[in-house]
């Protein structure tokens, strides 16, 4: 009888420890599926903000309107990305990294970047400006298209 309840104790254990498993491997999806979305919806606002800046006139009051809340945008979904790479790395993001992220992400992201990654986060960084890079390539696309499509004149340098 002692055998019986000694293996069921050993059953139990193995459950849990594939129990606990499944739950990390679950949590690391999860927050692998939400990084992608921001990333995503980044690219999205790119090429909204190509959109816009081609149908509205430059320097306007609309303009500025426009550049702050995708702006604003953005940075919300930086940080929510860095929120959930940290949730995915148990890593904790402190205030003042939250604060950095926020007002200053040039600063922020790749700091937060080599902070939790050590020295490969020089490739995320790498990495990173490639992201930028297509985002900023997307909004071009976008603008040209959107201005070809309306029939806008197109302004390279602006005349003085």
């Amino acid at each position: 009888m002692h055998d019986k309840s000694q293996s069921e104790q050993d059953g139990l254990e193995i459950l849990q420890r594939v129990s606990r498993r499944t739950q990390s491997r679950r949590r690391r999806l999860g927050s692998q599926a939400a990084k992608l979305r921001c990333l995503i919806a980044l690219a999205a606002l790119s090429v909204l903000d190509g959109v816009v800046s081609a149908l509205v006139q430059e320097y306007t009051s609309a303009d500025r309107v426009f550049s702050v809340i995708i702006g604003l945008g953005g940075v919300i979904v930086i940080l929510f990305w860095c929120l959930y790479d940290a949730h995915q790395r148990n890593y904790h993001i402190n205030l003042f990294f939250r604060v950095l992220i926020v007002v200053f992400a040039c600063i922020g992201v790749p700091a937060y970047l080599l902070t939790t990654r050590g020295i490969r986060g020089f490739y995320s960084i790498g990495l990173l400006g490639l992201f930028v890079l297509g985002c900023l390539l997307l909004g071009t696309a976008a603008y040209l298209i959107t201005a070809v499509s309306f029939g806008i004149p197109i302004e390279i340098w602006p005349t003085g």
